[in-house]
């Protein structure tokens, strides 16, 4: 069915109040420039009316998609199980709306205007699917030229406050905000073949119940802030592509009584993990690692031309201590000895070696990084604040550890 809709007051169309449409697939209404296309019925929204919407209950339940195309699009309210809201050259800056009970929310978007925000709504709500191909004709985006495309996915707090999975597949590459997502638990974008640049952090009001995040075969630029997630452990996997990561470490129990678990996967391509701050947390006696402390790991660092990226790092020589004085200090190690006595050995020899502010050391069959990184970067031994890192089987050396005067993005350590 396709209806094409004037300037003007809101109208019907031509469909009279208590028609009853059934049997139509697909419906476009072309050129909607502010009208409202009702039955003069009330819009089923979970919250306030909108001024002018599209009433999908007007095209029967065997419509299972319903687009607006060019001109200026409106609300679209009452969508039922299955139903897809769609926008079409034009600026997909509008809110969808689902009836109570649905809890599967699908929105396309097709050639649409940079920096469209598309706001997202259902009491019901527990999983949002985004589809969009978007005409970047706004100004460049940091971080890189190439990202001209803006989007806006705002999940509308309170209203959706319990979807926990978004998927969201882009066509180019985009710069992507998520906004009142504080209750998103997953993050699945692995079917974007444009690049994604997203920061993790903000997605959150207070704080950001994100578990697992997956990027696509796009140049992905992702950062995050450590001590921003309220879940025990997070997970990025960036899929493939040449993508970056910027992370800001935290020795801060911060939002939750322990700092979140982070585990990033590269994925092919030749990858960037850029790291600021510490993690390492000690307990009150300094005898141990506290209990807030977090892991954090990256599992298939090598897997490609990988490059690690490290605040305050100089020359590999310089800023890396010997590897002959930190094998020493692990070989004084007992038997029985725990990731905590490797570490504190290490910092002895980074500590003793007085320029360096880095050691590679294996233990337990997996290779760390740490970083005498707390406070003024020293050189003054284990600390509350410094850096450990879980590199796999990986081998640093002067080819793959690169350093930072700040992060990538704009994430800068404090």
């Amino acid at each position: 069915m396709n209806l094409f809709s004037t300037t003007g007051a809101a109208q019907t169309n031509g469909i009279p109040a208590g028609a009853e449409i059934s049997n139509i697939e697909v419906v476009n209404i072309f050129d909607n420039a502010g009208s409202s296309i009702d039955d003069n019925d009330t819009p089923d929204t979970p919250e306030d009316d909108f001024v002018a919407d599209v009433n999908a209950s007007v095209f029967g339940a065997a419509a299972q998609e319903i687009w607006q195309v060019g001109g200026t699009p409106v609300g679209v309210a009452g969508l039922g199980a299955g139903q897809t809201a769609g926008f079409r050259n034009n600026d997909a800056t509008a809110t969808v709306a689902y009836k109570d009970d649905v809890t599967a929310a699908n929105v396309v978007l097709e050639n649409v205007a940079d920096d469209s925000v598309i706001s997202v709504r259902g009491d019901d709500l527990t999983e949002v699917s985004v589809t969009a191909s978007i005409n970047p004709t706004g100004a460049t985006k940091d971080p890189d030229e190439q990202y001209k495309a803006g989007l806006v996915i705002d999940l509308d707090d309170p209203a959706t406050a319990e979807v926990t999975s978004l998927n969201v597949s882009l066509s180019q590459n985009t710069d992507l905000r998520i906004n009142n997502a504080d209750e998103l638990e997953t993050v699945d974008a692995s079917a974007s073949t444009g690049g994604i640049a997203m920061d993790l952090s903000v997605a959150g009001n207070d704080d950001f119940a994100l578990e697992t995040a997956t990027t696509g075969s796009g140049v992905d630029i992702i950062q995050l802030a450590q001590n921003t997630f309220s879940a025990d452990s997070v997970s990025l996997d960036l899929g493939a592509g040449a993508d970056t990561v910027a992370v800001l470490l935290s020795s801060d129990e911060g939002i939750n009584s322990a700092v979140a678990d982070l585990s990033i996967t590269g994925g092919s391509g030749s990858d960037d993990f850029a790291f600021g701050n510490g993690n390492i947390i000690l307990n009150t006696d300094a005898d141990a690692f506290g209990d807030a402390m977090s892991t954090v790991s990256v599992t298939d660092f090598g897997d490609g031309d990988d490059t690690l990226s490290l605040w305050g790092f100089g020359t590999f020589d310089y800023s890396f201590a010997a590897e002959n004085a930190v094998t020493q200090a692990l070989e004084t190690l007992d038997d029985d000895a725990v990731l905590f006595d490797a570490v504190s050995a290490v910092a002895a020899a980074v500590e003793d070696d007085g320029a360096a502010l880095y050691a590679q050391f294996e233990f337990d069959g997996s290779t760390y990084l740490y970083g005498d990184v707390s406070d003024t970067y020293a050189g003054d031994g284990l600390d509350t604040g410094d850096m450990l890192i879980n590199l796999g089987d990986a081998t640093l050396d002067a080819n793959n550890v690169v350093g930072l005067s700040e992060l990538p993005y704009d994430i800068t350590p404090v």
